[in-house]
């Protein structure tokens, strides 16, 4: 009965993370470039999306038959790209771990992931980072509108828009962060 039950948590845990194996352009810190797919994994709920888990701190290369060729750790990596369902995606070295690339411009803004060590779940925060180089942290339930005043304090003609924000969706923020850029 007792392997019953762990081979039933097997093969659940197994459904409830599909593995995909898009393309992907590894940047090593050593500046070689490496063309693979690597594996991920997406919720069985919502198969667009992805669970940075799998491949946050550690990047599996596979081949063709999706058999293991590499493992390449997040300190290793200076820039991972992929394409999944349509959207480019990037994420840079952020030290043992890889942060995902919102947008690059004059104000810099990544998405910092972090993993609950007791029940293996996903939170996330933002991070900005302006012309000076001065970081501002946003956590999982920050005030991201607050956040980008401190940021872009520079611009009064932006900060009313900012303000007048209802949600502060990552397409709004993207958004304000390009007229930042004229």
């Amino acid at each position: 009965m007792k392997n019953f039950l762990y081979l039933f948590l097997v093969l659940l845990s197994s459904l409830v993370y599909g593995q995909k194996y898009p393309p992907a352009v590894v940047v090593k810190n050593t500046n070689d470039t490496v063309k693979a797919k690597i594996r991920i994994s997406t919720n069985i709920f919502s198969p667009d999306k992805v669970t940075e888990s799998s491949f946050y701190k550690v990047v599996r290369l596979v081949d063709d038959n999706h058999k293991k060729i590499e493992k390449i750790n997040a300190k290793d990596i200076k820039e991972l790209t992929f394409i999944f369902n349509d959207q480019k995606r990037t994420y840079v070295n952020g030290g043992r771990k890889l942060k995902e690339v919102m947008y690059l411009g004059k104000i810099k803004w990544y998405r910092i992931f972090n993993q609950n060590p007791y029940d293996q779940s996903m939170q996330y925060g933002d991070e900005f980072i302006d012309e000076d180089g001065k970081s501002y942290s946003i956590g999982m339930f920050g005030a991201r509108k607050a956040t980008l005043l401190k940021a872009i304090k520079n611009n009064p003609e932006l900060t009313q828009e900012i303000k007048e924000l209802k949600a502060a969706t990552t397409e709004d923020l993207i958004n304000i962060l390009k007229k930042y850029e004229y």
